[in-house]
């Protein structure tokens, strides 16, 4: 996520202020991740997340490319993740609704929902309360 240089600046403010990541993430209305890469990453002396991640890949001696490939492994292996791949794919199924409509209903790209369903992602607490709404009508 690009942020502009507004929220960048309120960010930092808030920070400056005391408010821990996951305060800031709250209030400003955005992903934890991308006040963590924000704050956190030049804190720790990374200029960007692909530094920061290309180094996590280095350590373990594999490619940047090896590395994606285990990560996205790993979250598709999630309880989680699969269970809600189940309930999207049979819901929408039983609705005889799309990944579009679903999509709509939630407020998201039926690319995230593609995600989602793929197990692939996990979506955001209010977008997931969005998504059993939608499926439980």
């Amino acid at each position: 996520m690009k942020l502009e240089k507004e929220k960048i600046a309120k960010i930092k403010s808030l920070r400056r202020e005391g408010k821990q990541v996951k305060d800031i993430s709250k209030i400003i209305g955005i992903p934890y991740s991308s006040v963590y890469n924000c704050i956190r990453l030049p804190e720790r002396g990374y200029s960007s997340r692909h530094e920061y991640l290309r180094k996590l890949a280095e350590d373990k001696g594999i490619s940047i490319y090896e590395y994606f490939k285990k990560s996205a492994r790993r979250r598709i292996g999630k309880k989680e993740n699969r269970e809600l791949s189940l309930l999207i794919t049979t819901r929408l199924a039983e609705m005889r609704k799309t990944q579009r409509w679903l999509a709509e209903q939630a407020g998201v790209s039926h690319q995230a929902i593609t995600l989602y369903k793929k197990g692939e992602n996990c979506p955001r607490e209010e977008v997931l309360e969005k998504i059993y709404s939608a499926l439980n009508s």
